[in-house]
């Protein structure tokens, strides 16, 4: 018996049921007649709408012309009413133009994009230094610099390369039409200097920053550097070297000369008044003087008085007026005095001591002012720029009344590794504190590291004098300018090589220089290298 549900078969020989047809609306459904309802909507708004001409462009602003007239900016809408063809061109500059014919319909809208060709142009490649080969995409073009005049538009890949420079790579972008030029600065290879020096000991500086002590192999950036070198007992060494790029050098430092010009060799000294007023700190070039003397001026305030014999100042200041004392301190060293006017009493004592004068207000050269300080503090000068000023060959100097050792035997007595000294009713603190593996005294000023303007060094000094004056106010002066005593005799307090040397200065005359002795009355023997002198008040405060 069958069991298969639904309707049985149809008999033999008998003829097929037709198959009932189905409709178009069940065969689309719902979502087709939605969209045919939005299409013939579509179609009604377009058939409505006005006759118009879309010009659209792939650059962005290109101008659209229609019979070579201009209608605007691309994208752009031509509002038409007439279906005869117009010419209609897009430019661009650095492009080709693109031009067809259009015809407005009547109705509706027609688009037209144009696509735009970007053109080759100029491509400047400027290198310095020239002469660099310059190679483009792979190919080698020539030396800068160059142009080439059919650059193709986009991004290009650039080499350049010199001999003793560093190689460049980059892409370069060409816009259409180019006219673009890349500037390129190689950077130079740096030069390595080796330096020696036969002296032990010996320490060197490059353009004022300590490098230590040979021998010394170093990598520098090509140019000129000035090189110094010292080493106790012996004249400092210096010279600029203009070094090229990836040049290769052997500096053997020469540090034979005599500190004190024991030799015979003449001894050259500029004597500079630099001020030490707050607003004038940090100073420059107090830290290559070989002496240097420190005493009031008016006001309670300190000046200096710094005397360069063994090398030179490049810049140096801020430079100050001269006071008399300091007039006649420079003339124990026959030094020609560098100032910025003086007191009536200091224009005198350069009459009386021939103390040749580098005045920058009489109109003097080699003197410039900053802009980083404001007038008076900003007055520098370089003592190699004022002697040649000078016009006259500089007579030779002396130390004055300073005296050296023959050798390097340490100065024996108490320790004195530490001193307080305070100048004045303002708080102009003095300190000097010894350091035992360079046998210097390094300055502190009012609570700080007295550093160099140039080197940011801490200044060293290899002999302190602590030398009492007496002093008071001039009568009857405005400014309350001070004298001191010019001649006789006064306590004197020696540091050397960390230990106190008590004794006496003597002056016997104004024109003799000074003299130092302990109290046994020897002469009191220096370490060669810079010795600063504290000219005090009797009533100074000092103590260890």
């Amino acid at each position: 018996m069958d069991t298969t549900l639904g309707s049985d078969p149809p008999a033999a020989g008998a003829l097929p049921l037709p198959r009932p047809r189905i409709g178009l609306l069940p065969a689309l459904g719902i979502a087709g007649l939605v969209l045919l309802a939005a299409a013939a909507v579509a179609t009604a708004i377009w058939l409505s709408l006005p006759p118009t001409l879309l010009v659209t462009a792939d650059v962005p602003g290109a101008m659209v012309y229609l019979d070579n007239r201009l209608i605007g900016l691309a994208p752009v809408s031509i509002p038409g009413g007439t279906p005869a063809p117009a010419q209609l061109r897009v430019e661009a500059p650095g492009y080709a133009p693109w031009g067809d014919m259009a015809t407005v319909p009547e109705r509706g809208i027609t688009r037209y994009q144009a696509v735009l060709a970007p053109l080759p142009g100029p491509l400047t490649i400027d290198v310095e230094p020239p002469g660099a080969t310059v190679t483009l995409d792979g190919q080698t073009i020539g030396a800068a610099p160059l142009t080439i005049d059919h650059a193709a538009p986009g991004p290009h890949r650039v080499e350049v390369n010199l001999d003793d420079y560093e190689g460049w790579t980059g892409n370069l972008l060409v816009p259409p039409g180019g006219g673009t030029t890349e500037h390129i600065a190689l950077r130079p290879m740096p030069a390595q200097v080796r330096v020696l020096a036969a002296l032990e000991d010996t320490r060197v500086w490059i353009d004022d920053e300590p490098m230590g002590s040979p021998p010394l192999t170093l990598e520098l950036d090509p140019g000129e550097h000035r090189f110094r070198a010292w080493v106790k007992g012996r004249k400092p060494w210096e010279q600029t070297v203009a070094l090229k790029p990836n040049q290769t050098i052997d500096l053997d430092l020469s540090l034979q000369t005599s500190w004190t010009g024991a030799n015979g060799e003449p001894l050259f000294t500029t004597a500079v008044m630099i001020e030490n007023q707050l607003l004038a700190r940090p100073q420059a070039g107090l830290d290559r003087a070989d002496v240097v003397y420190e005493a009031l001026a008016e006001g309670g305030i300190t000046r200096f008085l710094a005397i360069f014999g063994s090398q030179s100042a490049q810049v140096v200041g801020p430079v100050r007026s001269a006071r008399h004392y300091f007039v006649y301190w420079a003339a124990e060293y026959q030094a020609p005095l560098v100032f910025v006017g003086a007191s009536p009493a200091g224009y005198e004592a350069m009459a009386d001591t021939h103390t040749p004068m580098i005045d920058e207000i009489k109109g003097a050269r080699g003197f410039w002012r900053t802009r980083d300080r404001a007038a008076p503090h900003n007055l520098y000068a370089s003592t190699e720029a004022v002697r040649s000023g000078m016009g006259a060959p500089p007579e030779p100097g002396s130390y004055g009344g300073l005296q050296f050792k023959p050798d390097p035997i340490r100065q024996q007595g108490p320790r004195a590794e530490h001193v307080f000294i305070r100048y004045g009713f303002w708080d102009y603190v003095v300190e000097w504190t010894y350091v035992a593996e360079t046998n210097t005294y390094a300055r502190w000023m009012d609570g700080q590291p007295h550093k160099d303007a140039v080197s940011h060094q801490q200044i060293e000094a290899a002999n302190v004098l602590v030398q009492w004056v007496d002093s008071w106010p001039i009568p009857n002066d405005r400014e309350k300018r001070l004298d001191f005593t010019q001649r006789g005799s006064g306590r004197l307090v020696a540091l050397i090589d960390g230990a106190l040397v008590e004794g006496q200065w003597s002056k016997p005359t104004v024109d003799s220089p000074t003299t130092y002795v302990d109290q046994a009355g020897n002469p009191i023997l220096l370490n060669a290298g810079p010795t600063w002198i504290q000219i005090i008040p009797l009533d100074a405060a000092f103590h260890l």
